[in-house]
């Protein structure tokens, strides 16, 4: 009874708030990944159609797979640990006076112990293999992005050497105390770090702004952009807010700088306007030129991408011909086996018909030679049953022969025995002769003097007549 009430009370000392807080932080978090889920969809989706995409979408589809299957089997735990847990609570309320009452609810609490300490396990050997998976995929990212950057620079040192040149003149006519500090290493920054986009095409770049002005540069307005940038990762993003922070920074400083610098240089004014001219005009040549190039190279990326796209829509016009006349081939093989396999089955119809008609043929011929034997056979039947009668007959005739001769033996012997007996009753002298005791008799004379053979003959022994017996009772 004790421990009993003790479980109770520990069931019921649960910490429900707690658990309406895991509750609807397991809400925000499912709220938030079906999100990220319809936006992926929505991203692989529309890029589907293009050849570059075909392996992501490969890799989107197998992961929703996994995901799903993963998910099945979590629930399929969850459930299994919900009965187990449902069970211990219908046995605890109703309590047994037996032993094993307590015996069954410990083994009902280990076996959820367990079940629950084994999910744990395996999610947390889940979350270090994703752990370890994010680590892999943000190296190689970083290392992709190093060598994006790097082919970047390489391109623009490749094709920005008349620039270069003509900031070298630019530098060499005014030296390092004739320019301004800030102004150089605003335009060293400009130069090695893509122009004012920071090396985004200027639509990105436009939307970046408006993003970040709208959320007045708070950090939540990386989430949003990076879900109107398809292209851009989280990253980027965050490598993008550090260049705009540091290019406002010295453009800031170049226009304080600049600022400062005229009001120390009032006495020669025109001087300084001419040199602030000139260096505005070259920076304005300088952005007009990394704009070109810039636009070029999306020209150039643009115009690839649509011979790509060109490419993959021809080649799957090919495999969309191919597939067609593939399938043609198979309809038609399809067809050919459908024709030879109605033949085969009006073969193998016409042959089951032969061997029914040959089949049908063979029983009446069977029945007719039965119903001719079994004719034969009553035929036979009479035949020994006429034998038999005139058989039995004869033997009555016989039986009936030799009983009247018995009679008449009988009736013959009576009559000798009457007349014996008749001879007796007359009176008979005859003389005392002692001898005659000794002498043979007459019957035993006539034994003695009939020969006699050594072998026996057969002892005949008197028939018996009996009734005869019917052919339908013979057997019975």
């Amino acid at each position: 009874m004790s421990s009993h009430s003790n479980i109770g009370i520990d069931l019921s000392s649960v910490n429900y708030t707690h658990k309406n807080e895991c509750l609807k932080m397991i809400k925000v978090l499912n709220h938030n990944l079906k999100n990220l889920e319809k936006e992926q969809k929505a991203i692989i989706t529309n890029k589907k159609s293009e050849k570059d995409y075909d392996e992501a979408y490969e890799m989107y589809i197998t992961s929703d797979l996994n995901n799903k299957k993963e998910k099945a089997a979590f629930n399929q735990k969850l459930s299994r640990i919900g009965q187990l847990i449902f069970k211990f609570k219908q046995e605890s309320r109703t309590i047994k006076p037996n032993e094993n009452f307590i015996d069954s609810l410990k083994i009902l609490m280990e076996e959820v112990d367990m079940m629950i300490t084994n999910s744990k396990e395996e999610i947390l050997l889940k979350i270090e293999e994703l752990n370890n998976e994010e680590k892999l995929l943000s190296k190689e990212i970083e290392i992709y992005d190093k060598k994006i950057q790097n082919w970047l620079l390489n391109k623009n040192d490749e094709n920005g050497l008349n620039g270069v040149k003509k900031i070298s003149t630019i530098n060499d006519k005014y030296s390092s105390s004739d320019l301004l500090k800030e102004v150089i290493d605003f335009d060293k920054f400009l130069l090695s770090n893509g122009g004012h986009n920071g090396g985004w095409e200027e639509i990105d770049h436009s939307l970046f702004l408006k993003i970040r002005n709208k959320h007045k540069g708070k950090p939540n307005f990386i989430d949003e952009l990076e879900r109107m940038i398809a292209t851009k990762s989280k990253q980027q993003i965050e490598q993008h807010e550090d260049w705009y922070k540091n290019y406002t920074n010295l453009n800031e400083l170049k226009k304080e700088a600049i600022k400062k610098w005229k009001e120390q240089k009032n006495a020669s004014k025109s001087e300084v306007v001419n040199l602030v001219d000139e260096e505005l005009k070259l920076n304005q040549e300088i952005e007009k030129e990394l704009k070109n190039r810039f636009e070029k190279k999306r020209l150039q990326e643009k115009a690839e991408r649509n011979k790509r796209l060109n490419e993959w829509r021809i080649e799957r016009e090919l495999q969309k011909a191919k597939e067609t006349e593939r399938l043609k081939k198979e309809e038609e093989l399809e067809m050919e086996k459908e024709i030879i396999r109605r033949k085969e089955q009006a073969e193998m119809k016409a042959e089951v018909m032969e061997y029914k008609r040959i089949k049908e043929e063979l029983n009446e011929y069977i029945e007719l030679e039965k119903y001719l034997k079994h004719e034969a056979e009553q035929e036979e039947k009479i035949k020994n049953a006429k034998q038999q009668i005139s058989r039995f007959h004869s033997r009555d005739l016989a039986i009936l022969k030799e009983k009247q001769d018995r009679l008449k033996a009988k009736q013959k012997e009576a009559e000798n025995r009457m007349k014996i007996l008749e001879t007796t009753k007359e009176k008979v002298e005859i003389e005392y002769d002692p001898n005659r005791l000794y002498r043979m008799t007459s019957s035993w004379k006539s034994r003695v003097n009939t020969p006699r053979s050594d072998s026996c003959g057969p002892v005949i022994t008197p028939r018996i007549p009996h009734l005869a017996v019917p052919s339908w009772r013979k057997g019975i």
